[in-house]
C-alpha cells in the first residue's frame, strides 16, 4: 500500500481504522492534558497548535520581534522560542484513538502530504494509523548526488544471514570502518541503522497547501508560465515537521531482550561523512522499563549495563499496526510486525513566522542536560519547566540565521561566525559529494575560509533556501544542497527556477497526472560571485 493511499475524508477529520498509538505508559509527559477523551467514531481531528503556557512565549511571534532577536544575537529569546514550539508539539490532545489508551500528541494529529494530495484530488481513503514511515527524501537526494552514499540499513530478510551495513566508508584517518554489521556479527546484537520519517503540516499549513493545490505539477507550472519566481508564501502560523523514527522489532532484540540503538557521540571536526555505523556509540532500550540509564553511552555497542540502558518511557513512541509493518517492511526490506514499537529519535521543525522561517531540530539525548553538539548545555538549560518526561529527553539544535552577524536577504557575503543546525539522525552521514554545486563555506572573522560541505557543518536555513523546481518542468530541479553558508535570495542558482518558500517537502511530493514525479537528480548550480 503506497503513501498515496492514506488519505482523509475532510480537511479537519481523519477516518481512522484500527488506529494504534502510544506515547509511553501513563499520560504523556510535557502535556497539560491528563485525561484523554475517546475520539468519536474513530475520527481524529488535526489539532491546532496549543498554548504551552510558557511565560514570554508567543506563537506566532511577530516577524519584527524574531528578526530583532537574531540581529542582536539574543540567544535567550531564540532558545525560549524554539523550546516553546517543542512544548506545543508534544502537548497531548484530548483525542484517544480506537484501541489505544494514550492521548495523541499535537504533532501526531497533523496531515501528511499524501493526505493533502488526496483531498486536492477529491479521492479520500480512510487512514488506518499514523503516516506510513519512509526513507528520508534527503537520503534519496544525497544518493543521487553522491554515488558512495548509502540509503541506510539493509538488513536481510528472515532466513538470510548475510548483512550489509549502511554507509561504511570511514572518515579520513579512520581506518577501522567496522560497523558492527558484518556477516560475522549476529543481526540481533548490532545497532539498528534504519531511520524512517514522515512529514506533516499544521492545520494552517495544510489549508494553504490544499487551497493552493501546491503539490500539483500543473499548479507549479502555471506559476512558472506567469513568470513568477516564487510560490505564494505560506501563512505566518504555518509549521511543517519531519519526525524521525527507529522501529524496535521484537524479533531483533539482543539476547538480553534489549534494543541496541546508535546514540549520537557528538560531531567530528573534519569535513567528512559521519554516518551512524561510524559513531561507535550506543544505548540500549528496555521494553520492560527496567533500565537505569544515567546519561552514559556504550562505545563498544556490545556491553549493556544498567547505566547505558534506557526505557521506553524515555522516548516518545507509538505502536505499529499491520499496515504500518507491511509498508515499513516493503520500504526497508525489514521484518517488523504489528505490535512493534516506533521510537522518536529526532524531528526537524520549521515555522513561517519570518521570511526565512525559523529552524529548530530535536534529537534524543542520553544526557539531555548536557547534550552533544550541535546542541549545548546552554540550550538545554533554557528548556522550560513545562517540558517534562519523555519530551525533556530531547536536545535542540537551532538556526535562525545562516551566519552571524546577520547578512541582508540579498547581496550579502558568506562571512562571520558559522551557525551549525542539523539533525544527527538525518544529515550527519552527508559528505562533500552531497554538496557539489554549492558554495559551502564561511569566511570567519579571522579571515579563514571554513569549509562546510559535510553534514556535521550544515544549517537548515542555508539548505532549505535552495528548495525550488525548474519553472518549465516542476518535476526537475537544478538547485543543490548546501552546508552552512550565506545564500542570497537572488543567487544565480535560482535562474529559471521557481522557489518553493524554503519547503523541500513540496518539491519531494509533486504529483503530475496523478503520479509522483521521479526523484530529481539536480545538476551542479552556478557558483555565486558573491561567495
Amino acid at each position: 500500500m503506497t503513501n498515496a493511499l492514506k488519505a482523509i475524508c475532510c480537511l479537519i477529520v481523519l477516518s481512522v481504522v484500527g488506529f494504534i498509538w502510544s506515547c509511553g505508559p501513563g499520560n504523556q509527559p510535557g502535556s497539560n492534558n491528563t485525561n484523554g477523551t475517546p475520539a468519536a467514531s474513530g475520527e481524529v481531528k488535526p489539532a491546532p497548535f496549543p498554548n504551552p503556557n510558557i511565560p514570554g512565549f508567543n506563537f506566532p511571534e511577530q516577524a519584527a520581534v524574531i528578526d530583532g532577536w537574531v540581529k542582536d544575537g539574543n540567544n535567550a529569546e531564540i532558545y525560549k522560542h524554539g523550546w516553546g514550539i517543542w512544548a506545543g508539539l508534544t502537548t497531548a490532545t484530548t483525542q484517544v484513538p480506537p484501541g489505544g489508551t494514550q492521548p495523541l500528541l499535537t504533532f501526531e494529529t497533523w496531515l501528511t502530504p499524501d493526505e493533502m494530495i488526496a483531498m486536492i484530488n477529491a479521492k479520500p481513503i480512510p487512514r488506518s494509523n499514523r503516516a506510513n514511515l519512509s526513507k528520508p527524501h534527503q537520503f534519496l537526494h544525497a544518493a543521487a548526488k553522491d554515488k558512495s552514499f548509502d540509503l541506510g540499513d539493509t538488513k536481510p530478510a528472515a532466513g538470510n544471514t548475510n548483512s550489509t551495513a549502511g554507509n561504511t566508508k570511514p572518515a579520513p584517518g579512520n581506518t577501522t570502518a567496522n560497523t558492527g554489521n558484518s556477516n560475522s556479527t549476529p543481526l540481533r546484537t548490532r545497532p539498528d541503522f534504519s531511520n524512517a520519517v514522515s512529514v506533516s503540516y499544521s492545520p494552517p499549513a495544510s489549508k494553504y497547501a490544499i487551497d493552493n493545490k501546491i503539490f500539483l505539477w500543473d499548479t507549479l507550472k502555471g506559476y512558472g508560465d506567469k513568470g513568477m519566481t516564487d510560490i505564494p508564501a505560506f501563512p505566518s502560523d504555518a509549521i511543517t515537521i519531519k519526525p524521525v523514527f527507529k522501529v524496535i522489532e521484537k524479533s531483533e532484540l539482543n539476547p538480553a531482550g534489549l534494543f541496541v540503538m546508535p546514540s549520537w557521540p557528538g560531531p567530528i571536526d573534519i569535513v567528512a561523512p559521519f554516518p551512524e555505523p561510524l559513531w561507535k556509540s550506543c544505548v540500549y532500550v528496555d521494553l520492560k522499563n527496567n533500565g537505569k540509564g544515567d546519561g552514559s553511552q556504550d562505545p563498544t555497542c556490545s556491553n549493556a549495563t544498567p547505566a547505558t540502558t534506557y526505557n521506553l518511557t524515555d522516548f516518545v513512541i507509538y505502536t505499529l499496526n499491520q499496515e504500518d509493518a507491511d509498508f515499513y517492511n516493503k520500504e526497508f526490506g525489514l521484518n517488523a510486525a504489528a505490535g512493534d514499537t516506533a521510537v522518536l529519535v529526532g524531528m526537524h521543525v520549521t515555522t513561517r513566522e519570518v521570511k526565512k522561517w525559523t529552524w529548530q531540530s530535536f534529537y534524543w539525548a542520553p544526557n539531555p542536560a548536557d547534550p552533544k553538539g550541535p546542541s549545548s548545555a546552554e540550550i538545554a538549560k533554557a528548556r522550560p519547566a513545562q517540558i517534562t518526561g519523555a519530551p525533556a529527553h530531547y536536545a535542540m539544535a537551532i538556526a535562525y540565521a545562516m551566519v552571524f552577524p546577520v547578512q541582508p536577504d540579498v547581496g550579502g557575503q558568506s562571512v562571520g561566525d558559522t551557525i551549525y543546525g542539523y539533525n544527527p539522525y538525518l544529515e550527519a552521514g552527508f559528505g562533500p559529494g552531497v554538496f557539489t554545486g554549492s558554495n559551502s563555506f564561511v569566511t570567519n572573522n579571522k579571515g579563514v575560509k571554513v569549509a562546510t560541505d559535510a553534514g556535521v557543518r550544515t544549517n537548515c536555513m542555508s539548505c532549505h533556501v535552495y528548495a525550488s523546481v525548474t519553472a518549465s518542468d516542476p518535476c526537475q530541479s537544478t538547485t543543490p544542497y548546501s552546508g552552512d553558508a550565506y545564500v542570497s535570495l537572488d543567487d544565480p542558482a535560482f535562474k529559471d527556477q521557481l522557489k518553493l518558500d524554503f519547503a523541500w517537502s513540496v518539491q519531494s511530493n509533486i504529483q503530475k497526472n496523478g503520479a509522483p514525479c521521479p526523484t530529481p537528480t539536480p545538476a551542479p548550480a552556478t557558483p555565486s560571485p558573491t561567495r
